[in-house]
């Protein structure tokens, strides 16, 4: 089955896809961190792809507003949680993430991802 993608994507086929869904039913997700772990699994897929396919390799990632319509997140809050995972993931900022000292800490930040405005 071929598609017309003549007036889409300049003409050219989307040649990659990747599903990273907030929710595993519809549900409001507004005080959860999904858009934060959403976008976390987006960035652990590209560079998977990337380490396996030299030749192929993913430069550009449209992602949407991750949770904000059936999920009900906040836009401001979606932004922020998507920031705070391309900043620990890919820019390797809050290292505290990725390697906690404490449950404490931990907990302040998933409350703030969860909460913030």
């Amino acid at each position: 089955m071929s598609h017309d993608w003549s007036n889409m994507n300049q003409g050219d086929p989307v040649p990659f896809l990747i599903v990273a869904p907030t929710v595993r039913v519809m549900q409001n997700v507004a005080a959860t961190p999904n858009a934060y772990l959403a976008l976390r699994a987006v960035i652990h897929a590209v560079r998977k792809h990337n380490g396996d396919h030299k030749t192929d390799q993913i430069r550009q990632v449209l992602v949407p507003g991750l949770g904000t319509a059936g999920g009900a997140m906040p836009v401001k809050r979606c932004a922020m949680q998507m920031l705070e995972a391309y900043e620990t993931h890919v820019q390797k900022k809050h290292d505290f993430r990725l390697h906690p000292t404490s449950l404490e800490e931990l907990g302040l930040d998933h409350y703030k991802m969860c909460m913030a405005e």
